[in-house]
């Protein structure tokens, strides 16, 4: 069947086709393709939901950050960041890679290159760079700095270890030597993992998983409710959690494989792994800031519920279980949430902007402390 016309492109009545498909599977299609969809590139424009008025008071700039709220949908990661955003924050390569700024103010990413060996830090939102006022000023633009060293920040919005794993995968021989590789993450895996009522073994959840398995496998599900009822055939592929903090079985055997995983890659690039825990403001006995307490300082309402809820299991057997997965792979372990953003002869400071995206003090400080990690440069 032909698909294109003349000029390449898909004929209308194929794309009518095609949208009427996406709409029924993905879910909020038509609301971003009609908010965000530009043919060339994506740029920040007038359409997009003005900030709450205490954020756009405090931190203006976070519209720029509205874009990434869009999904470009790609092979075997699902969610990607649109490449060729521009604005004056937040500005990504081709490849939908943020830009690093060197101390020379050079552009780093993988599509620009780099020659001789490259540092990696991965992970979500929080090393991506989501709260600060520029490229310049995310954690691994502060490293390359510190450090005269170059960086490519391999990050994605929502993104598990396992999406950063296969990602991370792909992009290796564009990449080429690599020095360090730094893990900054683990509040998307127990999210993600909180918000499954079926977790997938081995293979693990990610951002939207129970909206794609309810739309992509409607023959489990029964009855107005929703109820979900599966052939036992299929008990290796999927586990029913009733209560998250005791069935995590298949969770921890998941997260400790894409660790395993983690650790072969560094070894066969004869890289250094990091895992560090990332710093979340649930997650620690801190004073909030004036400003901190005024962004979100509120702690009642569903989404704060199930914040302390995270934070409260992460203390009982999350991070523990983290410490005891690296030591056991032999993978250099650090938890910020302990001593994070606390200097008794200071006042407490502004570092944070919601429960887990920084201000640039609190991204410069994340990245002072993997430099303390990480030793002298070029060792």
């Amino acid at each position: 069947m032909k698909l294109k016309g003349k000029h390449g492109q898909l004929k209308s009545k194929h794309r009518r086709r095609l949208n009427t498909v996406l709409s029924r599977t993905i879910p909020r299609f038509e609301t971003l393709k009609s908010r965000y969809w530009r043919p060339n590139f994506a740029k920040v424009s007038d359409d997009i939901d003005p900030l709450p008025p205490k954020y756009a008071a405090l931190a203006p700039h976070l519209q720029d950050y509205e874009i990434l709220t869009a999904r470009v949908w790609l092979p075997y990661i699902m969610n990607g960041v649109y490449p060729r955003i521009k604005s004056a924050s937040v500005n990504t390569d081709g490849y939908g890679f943020r830009y690093v700024i060197s101390d020379e103010g050079r552009r780093l990413s993988p599509e620009n290159g780099c020659e001789g060996p490259v540092s990696i830090l991965t992970g979500g939102s929080t090393p991506f760079g989501v709260g600060v006022t520029s490229d310049a000023a995310t954690i691994p633009s502060v490293l390359a700095t510190q450090r005269n060293e170059p960086w490519f920040n391999l990050s994605v919005r929502g993104f598990t270890l396992a999406q950063n794993l296969v990602q991370t995968l792909f992009f290796l021989p564009r990449i080429g030597e690599v020095r360090y590789i730094v893990l900054c993450a683990g509040l998307n895996d127990i999210n993600h993992f909180f918000k499954t009522q079926i977790f997938p073994k081995v293979y693990g959840s990610f951002y939207n998983w129970m909206q794609y398995f309810h739309q992509l496998n409607p023959q489990f599900f029964m009855g107005r409710k929703g109820e979900i009822s599966y052939p036992e055939s299929f008990n290796l592929l999927l586990q029913p959690i009733e209560d998250h903090t005791k069935d995590r079985s298949s969770f921890e055997d998941h997260l400790t494989n894409v660790l395993r995983s983690w650790k072969l890659i560094a070894d066969a690039k004869n890289s250094r792994l990091c895992f560090v825990i990332q710093p979340v403001s649930e997650w620690m006995d801190r004073k909030l800031s004036p400003e901190e307490h005024m962004l979100f300082g509120d702690r009642h309402g569903k989404k704060q519920c199930f914040n302390r809820k995270v934070a409260k299991n992460y203390k009982e057997w999350y991070g523990e279980f983290l410490k005891n997965a690296c030591k056991n792979l032999s993978i250099d372990f650090t938890d910020m949430n302990p001593t994070f953003g606390r200097r008794e002869s200071e006042s407490p400071r502004w570092l944070f902007l919601d429960n887990c995206h920084f201000t640039d003090d609190g991204a410069k400080e994340t990245a002072h402390y993997i430099n303390e990690i990480l030793g002298p440069p070029g060792k």
